[in-house]
């Protein structure tokens, strides 16, 4: 058991099966809702909190522009090994290393935000909550 919060987002099993655990039940159906909004505003699109890239990669195969950042390098890193399975999409994405607190990337972007629980998993990692 992980008494740690932040040890889940550090590396090892808990991040290679995130995507198990969260594509289902209550996130059920947020790709769709993310897609729309991308669809409605246009992009660039910056998502705070991009993890493995779940919602990332379907709106850079949509053709989406998307910057995605998080503060789990284990994090990105498994959203990188996923856009090396998909060279195609490479172009479409860039991906950060950083807080969401406080950032500059030096770009604007048409539609921003921070998916399903990642507010309450950045306090985790943070040590907030």
């Amino acid at each position: 058991m992980i008494t740690d919060p932040n040890a889940y987002y550090a590396g090892g099993l808990g991040v290679e099966l995130y995507d198990l655990f969260t594509g289902g039940g209550l996130l059920a159906g947020d790709i769709e809702f993310y897609l729309e909004y991308a669809r409605r505003f246009g992009g660039p699109i910056l998502e705070l909190g991009t993890g493995t890239g779940r919602v990332l990669v379907p709106l850079a195969e949509a053709g989406h522009e998307v910057v995605g950042m998080d503060l789990s390098r284990p994090m990105l890193d498994r959203a990188a090994a996923k856009l090396r399975e998909r060279p195609e999409l490479r172009h479409h994405v860039r991906l950060v290393e950083g807080d969401m607190t406080s950032f500059d990337l030096d770009q604007r972007f048409a539609l921003a935000f921070v998916p399903a629980r990642s507010f309450s998993t950045w306090s985790r990692q943070k040590g907030s909550g």
